[in-house]
């Protein structure tokens, strides 16, 4: 992108709008249809080791992970920091000076979790991998050189790109809070997916529907509007005059002095 803020845009909304919803989503799924204890027991871990043995690349590590309660539950818990913290914190966090440092862990954290489904139970999601790579922007100068220009006055394109990230993270939550709405309201089955198309799919894979009940879905549903809540509180702060994000500065500094962005 030529203009800078044009540039800190597009990997904003790869991770923002594309990517940090999408784990969230399959994180939310997993304690809507499987409960919040599972996620800490690991058991669905073990249940999904053991039934795509025959398609990972190291079938007996399969069978010893899944054999093994603990490395389970901690196998869990990886996929929950990975699937609900770091997104999380990636939005939450964007205006801190931290944030370049925890987008590259981020996509570190995400590189592996992918290589590591890959290799264990055989779908390949390495597509979401490349592209935490490109928003994390590892190729980026660590400091800026302090000859920056003044930022842009902001054009119709900047407010049309914010629309559009705007209307596609509401997507993603949509889809999230009419699932659950949709089983407290038994218009819906509760022992059933719910996978829709359109907008956005729910992200419901590796799934079992261990005993779905009303509570359960309430849970999620409380889930869903506190990250809704903390990401929109977020936004809102950003909407506020104050100074430039440490990407904006570094992106201004790139272009001032002749550097081309990655």
């Amino acid at each position: 992108a030529s203009r800078p803020r044009a540039a800190v845009w597009l990997r904003r909304f790869a991770l923002e709008a594309v990517l940090a919803p999408a784990y969230l989503a399959a994180g939310l799924c997993k304690i809507r249809y499987d409960g919040l204890a599972d996620q800490f027991k690991g058991e669905w871990i073990s249940h999904y080791l053991a039934a795509k043995r025959h398609e990972s690349l190291a079938p007996s590590l399969n069978r010893r992970i899944a054999a093994a309660p603990a490395l389970c539950a901690l196998f869990s818990l990886g996929n929950l920091t990975v699937e609900v913290a770091l997104p999380l914190a990636s939005i939450l966090a964007a205006r801190s000076r931290l944030a370049p440092r925890l987008r590259r862990a981020a996509a570190v954290a995400w590189v592996g979790f992918h290589v590591s489904i890959f290799g264990l139970l055989g779908p390949n999601f390495i597509r979401f991998a490349m592209l935490a790579i490109f928003a994390a922007d590892p190729t980026a100068d660590s400091k800026p050189n302090g000859d920056a220009k003044p930022a842009d006055a902001r054009t119709h394109g900047d407010f049309a790109r914010a629309l559009a990230a705007t209307a596609l993270l509401s997507a993603w939550f949509a889809v999230q809070l009419r699932s659950d709405v949709a089983r407290l309201t038994k218009s819906f089955p509760l022992n059933q997916r719910m996978e829709p198309y359109l907008p956005v799919p729910e992200m419901s894979m590796y799934t079992r529907l261990t005993n779905p009940n009303e509570d359960q879905y309430m849970l999620s549903l409380c889930a869903v509007l506190a990250v809704v809540a903390a990401i929109a509180r977020e936004f809102s702060e950003r909407l506020r005059p104050g100074p430039k994000t440490r990407e904006e500065t570094d992106e201004e500094t790139r272009a001032s002095s002749g550097k081309t962005p990655c």
